[in-house]
């Protein structure tokens, strides 16, 4: 285990709901979550590498609070779980740590995603035409390890984050499952105090603690997503959800 490294990370997803689980997790007195969210200490090289080419472990500890009495530290950073060439350095970390996934249906990431980065300024193209024509937008990308916060990697992969099953193999071939909650978005909304206890239970905390009330939901100031473009998605993305459905051992037939 290096100097300094946390006792768990939440990995993913993006727009999947990991804002809320680490507020949430923050509000726990054995819990020290980051303050920033988004640490985006292993995915950036230029963080990870300190001058001597050594992991800058040092660094990365100045981003945590004071480690709570007998309690753990952690952070939320979503891409952790997209980029396959992170598990090694998480495992290289602490090899104890515990992962925890958050997955939402994959068109409605997708979508969400895409209305944000369009908020932002980062997005022109119509959603139709940036899902059909994503894998040459990203195949066309000589940033392969996608150092750039404007990546298309990062910022234009609105299908691919969305093949969850391949993303949690590989942090399976680098942490046990036992080692690996994975939930889904509608669960910590439909059965908020339920999912809570679940997560202390696997980092294995005290659950009997007073959470704080769930979020209202907020809806996006934007248009309803294309019916032709939820088929084409629900098209792409089934096969995926019969993977992911046989890896979790779950109904995921709400997600078709």
């Amino acid at each position: 285990m290096a100097p300094f490294c946390p006792d768990f990370w939440i990995v993913g997803t993006q727009k999947g709901g990991t804002t809320a689980l680490a507020a949430f997790l923050a509000a726990h007195p054995q819990i020290g979550m980051a303050p920033r969210k988004e640490v985006h200490f292993f995915d950036y090289d230029r963080a990870y590498w300190a001058p001597q080419g050594a992991p800058n472990y040092p660094a990365y500890g100045e981003a945590f609070p004071l480690r709570p009495p007998g309690g753990l530290l952690g952070e939320a950073t979503p891409i952790y779980m997209y980029f396959p060439w992170i598990a090694p350095r998480l495992r290289a970390c602490n090899p104890a740590a515990k992962l925890i996934a958050i997955l939402r249906q994959p068109g409605d990431r997708a979508y969400s995603q895409y209305q944000m980065e369009r908020q932002r300024g980062w997005e022109t193209w119509p959603f139709g035409w940036a899902i059909r024509l994503e894998s040459l937008r990203l195949g066309l990308t000589i940033d392969r390890r996608a150092q750039s916060e404007r990546s298309p990697l990062r910022v234009h992969s609105y299908v691919e984050r969305g093949f969850y099953h391949r993303q949690l193999v590989n942090l399976l071939r680098h942490f046990p499952a036992a080692q690996l909650l994975v939930l889904r978005n509608e669960e910590l909304q439909n059965d908020h105090a339920g999912t809570l206890r679940r997560v202390a239970e696997f980092l294995e905390i005290c659950p009997d603690v007073d959470w704080p009330a769930p979020r209202p939901i907020l809806k996006g100031e934007y248009e309803p997503m294309d019916p032709g473009d939820r088929r084409y998605l629900q098209r792409i993305f089934a096969p995926e959800i019969d993977r992911l459905a046989t890896l979790l051992n779950q109904d995921l037939s709400p997600w078709r």
